[in-house]
């Protein structure tokens, strides 16, 4: 079920599937946040289904919703989860998702969220600078904890869209850019407890 079926008029009234929410109104006041189950899941089997070729772990953007209900909703139907703050971990903790399903995006992750997320032995920590992977391979190091990276490399890729939301350009603050990988590979390869497993890209809304 999509979000436009999901939601719909009946009579002058607003429906959520089949209650009408004038009826969730009067019992939880408002404003009041509704979704639609049916709509969460159908979006997620859609995806599910088109990639079913490739075997995919479908990862959900915690930042979009972190609603501990709507995290559980998905964990059972199999999903991953991508994270970009220590709060949305510990909520994905709190709801015992698996780690091995967990990739940790974001700029600026601070020490203590990379130590969180070694602790947690997350799928990936998707590296974004330099300093974050030196960061990093010393707290690997010193924890005697391996992580598994990716790179997200800044491809200089024009999305055509609002200059505020684009980020694939060398300016912006997002990536890695090509000229540095020469560093980042010197790093990996004198770090034992860093293992790269995949790139990235992000180009903008």
């Amino acid at each position: 079920m999509s979000l436009t079926q999901a939601f719909k008029y009946h009579d002058g009234q607003l429906f959520c599937e089949d209650t009408p929410l004038s009826s969730v109104a009067k019992k939880y006041g408002t404003p009041c946040y509704v979704y639609s189950k049916k709509a969460l899941l159908g979006n997620f089997r859609y995806f599910s289904r088109t990639f079913a070729s490739s075997d995919p772990l479908i990862c959900y953007a915690v930042k979009a919703n972190s609603n501990l209900s709507i995290l559980r909703l998905l964990k059972a139907e199999g999903s991953g989860f991508d994270v970009v703050s220590a709060g949305e971990l510990h909520r994905l903790k709190k709801i015992d998702a698996d780690p091995k399903k967990i990739i940790f995006s974001g700029v600026g992750k601070t020490p203590e969220e990379l130590s969180l997320a070694l602790e947690m032995s997350l799928l990936s920590i998707n590296v974004e600078s330099y300093q974050e992977l030196k960061t990093l391979v010393d707290l690997a190091n010193q924890t005697q904890k391996t992580a598994q990276i990716s790179l997200r490399i800044n491809p200089e890729v024009n999305a055509k869209t609002h200059p505020y939301i684009a980020t694939g350009f060398r300016q912006h603050k997002f990536g890695l850019d090509v000229n540095s990988l020469e560093r980042i590979t010197n790093l990996l390869r004198g770090s034992k407890k860093v293992r790269l497993t995949g790139i990235g890209f992000h180009i903008g809304s």
